[in-house]
């Protein structure tokens, strides 16, 4: 890969097939003794046929948590929904009322800021991680609801020893472009390829797909700098990807890289690449996609956590204006119908008002949802609502507001299909759940550290609630009197609706 300005060019694209072996994991993560297993590298080769891949043998229900006395179903239903629970000690699905809590996978997602929702594919039967293997990080793929697990590929061979006494080496930067960023990205429906970063062979962490398919692999780019963080546009035709290095002199963290080192997106049709504006700034500074052909960027620096926000044609890599000013919050967008949420301080070097502001797509204008400023900003994708912390939640066209319970004091809100409200409130020091009743009137229903909180994806009329502790609570309208579903070891962080 080379620098920006170079001319668009085609890399002879490097087709590996690899197995993917056909194991259970027991709920501690044990391999039976009588099972061999073959963990194959970027460079294997074939042992399995592509049937093997795409539809993995079925496996024995995994042995599930015991729930309370309270009835719940005999196991997980055949076709979905589930909501998934994720955190320290693993990966647990239930029934959407939080029955039939079951572990199907003992490691959780390495990056605790890691999205929970790319590391399931499109059709919520499979969820992709990068897991410590005994010789470096793994790309593992868990069959769902059933949990059969494989292994797709060794992404690099390092040990702890090289990472503790050659920290600033090329090989150690490869590792933390692996295993510190997105990784990997599911390819938007039908999902058959799964993009990830590897660094077998050579030094430096590079672009592949796995195409479930024909069980191959496919090496995409393969050239300095390391590559972090891909990124499919909506219609899966191309692949953004960010160029970074870690440059000296190194801080005692090495929290991050410096500078970004470019920005290229992937044309799958035919392996083309094409240079793409880089952001300024040291994070990527992607927002989103504005359609199938344009995605969204913004500058950063010491000054504005954001400005110059501009859309960028992914096929020829012209940018056009949409906003150039100073931004009080990095800005958020909305998968839904590609809107886009930003705040202004009054101090802000622009001619707009302080408040929080939403531009829909068909409109260029920024519509004035909130007076105030927002502190942070973030799409919730089960509530379907965007969070303007502390002010509230709104809908992706700026119409439904969600006022909080207490004001700079509510966090980790959760909305219902059908406008059931909860959040986690501290007064005096003590966290609550709190629910709105149909009368309008706040009720605190359970106290303890929320971890995660998820409305069921089908009724809408039960709130599950998984404290930090991992004990596993549901909730149902009208009275919401907690009982006890299960408890997952470890500390909770993250839920997510499967399909």
């Amino acid at each position: 890969m080379k620098r920006q300005g170079k001319r668009t060019r085609t890399f002879a694209l490097r087709r590996l097939a690899v197995p993917i072996f056909l194991f259970l994991l027991s709920s501690c993560g044990s391999v039976p003794a009588s099972t061999q297993t073959v963990t194959p590298s970027l460079t294997g080769t074939p042992s399995a046929t592509p049937s093997q891949v795409s539809s993995p043998t079925p496996s024995a229900q995994p042995t599930p948590i015991a729930p309370t006395e309270t009835s719940t179903p005999a196991g997980l239903n055949p076709r979905g929904p589930y909501v998934i629970f994720e955190g320290d000690a693993g990966i647990w699905i239930t029934n959407p009322d939080g029955g039939f809590l079951t572990r199907v996978y003992d490691q959780g997602i390495r990056d605790p800021e890691q999205d929970l929702h790319a590391a399931i594919s499109p059709r919520g039967d499979r969820i992709a991680l990068i897991v410590a293997g005994t010789n470096g990080p793994d790309l593992v793929v868990i069959d769902l609801p059933g949990g059969t697990a494989g292994t797709l590929a060794h992404l690099q061979a390092i040990t702890k020893n090289d990472l503790l006494f050659n920290s600033i080496s090329p090989k150690a930067f490869a590792y933390y472009a692996i295993a510190d960023f997105p990784n990997p990205a599911w390819q938007p429906n039908p999902g058959n390829l799964l993009a990830f970063i590897g660094a077998t062979p050579g030094p430096s962490a590079d672009l592949y797909a796995y195409d479930f398919s024909t069980a191959t692999i496919t090496q995409l780019i393969q050239d300095p700098p390391q590559t972090v963080d891909p990124v499919w546009s909506p219609d899966g035709q191309y692949l953004l990807l960010f160029g970074v290095s870690w440059l000296p002199p190194y801080g005692g963290g090495l929290v991050t890289y410096q500078p970004m080192d470019g920005l290229w997106a992937v044309r799958m049709s035919d392996g083309i690449i094409i240079p793409q504006p880089v952001p300024q700034g040291t994070y990527r500074n992607l927002i989103g996609w504005k359609d199938a052909s344009h995605y969204l960027l913004y500058d950063s620096d010491k000054k504005c956590v954001a400005r110059n926000l501009r859309s960028v044609d992914v096929a020829t890599g012209v940018e056009a204006p949409i906003l150039d000013f100073c931004f009080y919050a990095a800005p958020a967008w909305s998968p839904e119908n590609h809107a886009v949420i930003f705040s202004i301080d009054s101090n802000c070097s622009c001619s707009f008002e302080e408040g929080t502001y939403l531009i829909l797509p068909e409109s260029i204008a920024p519509h004035r949802i909130s007076d105030n400023k927002a502190d942070s900003l973030i799409w919730l994708p089960e509530s379907g609502l965007f969070l303007a912390y502390p002010e509230g939640l709104f809908s992706a066209d700026g119409n439904i507001r969600y006022d909080p319970p207490l004001a700079g004091f509510s966090y980790q809100p959760a909305i219902s299909k059908n406008g059931g409200q909860a959040w986690e409130v501290i007064e005096n020091r003590i966290h609550r759940v709190k629910v709105k009743f149909p009368d309008g009137t706040w009720h605190a229903i359970l106290e303890g550290n929320v971890g995660a909180m998820v409305w069921d994806p089908v009724a809408g009329d039960t709130l599950l609630i998984a404290l930090e502790d991992g004990t596993l609570y549901a909730a149902s309208a009208p009275d919401f009197i907690p009982r006890e579903m299960g408890f997952m070891p470890g500390s909770i962080r993250r839920a997510a609706w499967v399909p």
